[in-house]
C-alpha cells in the first residue's frame, strides 16, 4: 500500500473498542459471491437395532451369514435377512456376496464396539466466497439464514469487481471439492464428507464479468475460538430503486480470516514510515505545526501510541486537547476505512506530568465530578521533578480543569476557597 493510497483524518468521536471489539470498519467494498443449496454428502451415526447387531455378530463369528443360517439360529423367516442387512451394507460393515453377507472386518468390529452405524445421506450447504482474500465459508442451507435473506432481498451491488482468470475458468463443484479436500473451507461441519459431483452440468465458478461487490461496514470481535466478523451490507435494493438505501442486511462472516487480515493491514498503515507525518497531522491538526512527528508504537490491532515530548504536550494542551483521552482516526484506502485509536504517552518528565494531571481529571469526571477522587488520583501518580512542581500545584490543576471546560468539577474543587463551612 503506497502513501498515495492512504488518507488519515481525525474523527469527531473515537471508536469504542469494548466487549472484545478488535476492529471497527466504518466503510468497505466487499466482493462476495454466494451459492445456495450445494449438494453435499453427510455422514451420520445411527444406533443399530438388536436384530441388526445380531446379524453383524453372526457375520463376524462365522465369516458369512445367509438366510438359511439366520433362520436356523433365530427361527425367524430367512426372507428378513436382506431387510435387516440393508443398513449394515449401506453403513459399510457388510458386503453382499453370492454366498450371503460378508463382514468388512475392521468396520464391523468398530460398529459392534460402539453399537452404531455410520451412514451417508444427501444434504445441502450454502457457500460464500470472498475472492479478494480467498476466504471460503460454509453455512447451513436453511430458511431464516442470512444467505436466505439475501436471496429474497436481491440486493444490487455497487460495482462488479474483476477476478483472476483461474477463478473464472474453473468449474464450481471442482473448485469447492478441491477446497474441501484441502481443508481450506471455514466453518465446515464435521459430518460433511464430500461435495457431491455435478457431472457435465458443473457451471463456471464465477461469471466472466467478475464478482458482485457490496458497500458495507463491519465489526471484528475476539472470541474464544477466533474472530467473529459481523458485516452490515448497506446497499440499494432493486425493490427500492430511486430511493436512498434498501434495508441493511447483517451477515456473519466468521471464519473469513483473510478478510480480517486485510482490514487489520489497513489499520496498520500509520506504522509505516511514510505515514508518520500524516498521522501526527491528523491527530494534532494545526496545533503542532513545525514540530517533528513523535515516535509511534502499535499496542493493539487498531490501537496506536504516540510518545509526545514536552513541546508537543504543551501545544496540544493549549488547544484544550485532553491528553488522557485517545483520539479517533479514520484510515481510508480505496477498499476499506478502518477506525483506530491513538493514545498519548509521555516521552519526558514534563509530558508525563501533564498527561498525569489530565488522567486524574478524567477519573474524577468518570466518578461524577468528585474533587476527592481527583485528589486521590493525583496522589497516586509520582511527583514530578522539583523544576516541574508547578504542574502539580492546586492553581495549575484548577486552571487545567477550566481549560478543558469541566466547570462543575472546577466549582467543586474551588468550593473550599469560595465558601466557609461550619
Amino acid at each position: 500500500m503506497t502513501s498515495a493510497a492512504v488518507r488519515l483524518r481525525r474523527l469527531e468521536q473515537a471508536p469504542r473498542l469494548v466487549e472484545g471489539v478488535v476492529a471497527v470498519i466504518s466503510d468497505a467494498l466487499l466482493p462476495l459471491y454466494l451459492w445456495r443449496s450445494i449438494p453435499v454428502r453427510r455422514r451420520e451415526r445411527v444406533e443399530m437395532s438388536a436384530l441388526e447387531q445380531f446379524v453383524l455378530e453372526m457375520a463376524v463369528e462365522f465369516g458369512v451369514t445367509d438366510a438359511v443360517e439366520f433362520e436356523e439360529i433365530t427361527s425367524l423367516p430367512g426372507s428378513l435377512l436382506p431387510a435387516l442387512s440393508r443398513r449394515l451394507v449401506a453403513g459399510g460393515v457388510l458386503n453382499e456376496s453370492a454366498t450371503g453377507y460378508v463382514p468388512v472386518a475392521a468396520a464391523a468390529r468398530s460398529a459392534l464396539t460402539g453399537q452404531v452405524l455410520e451412514q451417508d445421506r444427501p444434504g445441502a450447504m450454502d457457500f460464500v466466497l470472498l475472492p479478494r482474500t480467498g476466504d471460503l465459508i460454509a453455512l447451513p442451507s436453511r430458511a431464516g439464514s442470512w444467505p436466505f435473506a439475501i436471496e429474497r432481498a436481491r440486493p444490487e451491488p455497487v460495482l462488479t469487481a474483476p477476478v483472476s482468470e483461474d477463478l473464472v475458468s474453473v468449474r464450481r463443484t471442482a473448485y469447492l471439492s478441491r477446497r474441501f479436500e484441502e481443508g481450506s473451507v471455514s466453518s465446515m461441519p464435521p459430518d460433511i464428507v464430500a461435495i457431491e459431483p455435478a457431472g457435465e452440468d458443473d457451471p463456471p465458478l464465477l461469471p466472466k464479468e467478475g464478482c458482485p461487490t457490496y458497500r458495507c461496514r463491519g465489526t471484528v470481535r475476539q472470541g474464544r475460538d477466533g474472530y467473529r466478523i459481523d458485516v452490515v451490507l448497506a446497499v440499494p435494493s432493486r425493490r427500492t430503486r430511486g430511493t436512498q438505501d434498501g434495508e441493511p442486511l447483517t451477515v456473519d462472516l466468521t471464519g473469513a480470516e483473510g478478510l480480517v487480515a486485510a482490514w487489520l493491514d489497513v489499520a496498520g498503515a500509520p506504522g509505516r514510515t511514510d505515514q508518520r507525518s500524516a498521522l501526527w497531522s491528523a491527530v494534532a491538526a494545526d496545533h503542532v505545526s513545525g514540530l517533528p512527528p513523535p515516535r509511534v508504537e502499535r499496542v493493539g490491532p487498531t490501537t496506536w501510541r504516540l510518545w509526545i515530548d514536552a513541546r508537543a504536550a504543551r501545544a496540544l494542551s493549549s488547544r484544550r486537547s485532553n491528553l488522557a483521552l485517545p483520539v479517533g482516526i479514520a484510515v481510508e484506502t480505496a477498499e476499506a476505512t478502518a477506525e483506530i485509536l491513538v493514545e498519548f504517552a509521555g516521552a519526558d518528565p514534563e509530558s508525563v506530568a501533564r498527561i498525569a494531571v489530565d488522567q486524574a481529571i478524567t477519573a474524577a469526571l468518570e466518578a461524577g465530578s468528585k474533587a476527592d477522587r481527583l485528589q486521590t488520583e493525583l496522589a497516586r501518580t509520582p511527583e514530578p521533578p522539583p523544576r516541574l512542581a508547578d504542574l502539580r500545584s492546586h492553581e495549575f490543576v484548577l486552571q487545567r480543569i477550566w481549560e478543558l471546560g469541566h466547570y462543575a468539577l472546577a466549582y467543586e474543587v474551588r468550593e473550599a476557597e469560595d465558601f466557609i463551612h461550619d
